[in-house]
């Protein structure tokens, strides 16, 4: 099991895990876990244990996490574990059925792909044992590279004999890291658009025309908040338009586009009828 940098850059279907040793350690895995999807651009579920919402965003947010916003969007969600799994645990077809109903959801409301970050609290007991925590585990692998949702579940290290941290660690395909490697660009569900953040090239534009495509399905005229890109090149920009093009229904408006972008586009003559710069 090897550990994942690019939190950002996640591949679909990822089941990590995470052992802390404290509080502390808890909330800057999480805020990690959490500001990677929220900048790939996809749904974050958090799912807390034995802490309300209110805590859980205080806590995000004083990790550097734009919990408030994220939240506004319902790019972030905070549940508890009772909202997610009851008072009584279900059955594992059961809690398979909810998951693909939430990878759904995320999908219906235009983003384009599921993460979940989970306190596993004392997941032994809720399982029932051990033994039927690592099959539940073995369950959501397949799960998941079934549906392309990735999580982290996140264990307290104090509550695991070694032997019992090993098999959990097994039934994962790596560990996620306390610190978010900074992502070289951010997509976020803000005002009703997408704000793009950082910047833009060959190694990451596919990124954002699969949050794109995930938009247009549901909002087919969008805005791109382009305030804070700081850099695209001509590919990035002749990809968005030939996305455009192939979409009939789709019309894009520009926001924020600076003054040097506008020469970009002019000198390399790219523009669309249904691209409209403001």
């Amino acid at each position: 099991m090897s550990s994942v940098d690019h939190l950002s850059r996640l591949p679909r279907g990822a089941h990590l895990c995470r052992f802390y040793d404290g509080d502390g350690d808890l909330a800057q895995g999480a805020a990690a876990f959490v500001a990677g999807g929220l900048a790939a651009g996809d749904r974050v579920l958090y799912v807390a244990d034995g802490r309300g919402t209110a805590e859980v965003e205080a806590s995000l947010t004083a990790h550097g996490v734009g919990a408030a916003p994220a939240l506004g969007s319902e790019q972030l969600v905070i549940l508890g574990s009772d909202e997610v799994y009851g008072d009584e645990l279900p059955g594992f077809a059961v809690l398979e059925e909810g998951f693909r109903g939430l990878q759904a959801q995320a999908r219906a409301d235009g983003l384009a792909g599921l993460r979940v970050a989970a306190e596993m609290g004392d997941a032994a007991a809720r399982f029932g044992s051990i033994d039927e925590l690592v099959r539940w585990e073995a369950t959501a692998t397949r799960l998941q590279r079934e549906t392309g949702i990735s999580t982290v579940c996140q264990y307290d290290q104090r509550l695991f004999s070694g032997d019992d941290a090993r098999l959990l660690a097994a039934e994962h395909g790596g560990t996620s890291p306390a610190a978010l490697y900074p992502p070289m660009a951010g997509f976020y569900k803000e005002n009703g658009g997408l704000r793009v953040v950082g910047e833009l090239d060959v190694s990451n534009y596919e990124q954002l025309l699969e949050v794109l495509e995930a938009r247009v399905a549901v909002q087919p005229r969008l805005s791109l908040d382009l305030a804070s890109l700081s850099f695209t090149d001509v590919g990035t920009l002749e990809a968005i338009l030939r996305l455009v093009d192939a979409r009939p229904d789709v019309e894009l408006t520009l926001l924020n586009t600076s003054a040097s972008l506008r020469r970009y586009l002019a000198i390399g003559e790219l523009s669309h009828p249904r691209v409209v710069l403001a």
